[in-house]
């Protein structure tokens, strides 16, 4: 039986995977190395070693990068609105 989060999910496997190891790598990396240990544990994936440069940072770029976007997306929706008056 699926879980109302499994339902939900828009991500691939490749996109899921991806995605929690960038959650245990910032988590590592931002003193909290035991809960992304645990984290790393349960969603069945290997830590990097702290000399890996793949992928470190990167959920901070793409949080940073939906921030940017969504400002983008309010700004237009506020140019359309004053196009339509």
């Amino acid at each position: 039986v699926p879980q109302f989060w499994e339902a939900a999910m828009v991500l691939t496997a490749k996109q899921r995977q991806e995605l929690h190891s960038s959650i245990a790598e910032y988590l590592a990396q931002n003193d909290f190395a035991e809960v992304g240990a645990a984290f790393a544990s349960k969603a069945g994936i290997e830590m990097k070693s702290p000399g890996s440069a793949n992928g470190v940072g990167l959920l901070e770029k793409k949080w940073t990068s939906v921030v940017r976007l969504q400002k983008r997306v309010m700004d237009l929706e506020a140019q359309v609105k004053q196009l339509e008056e």
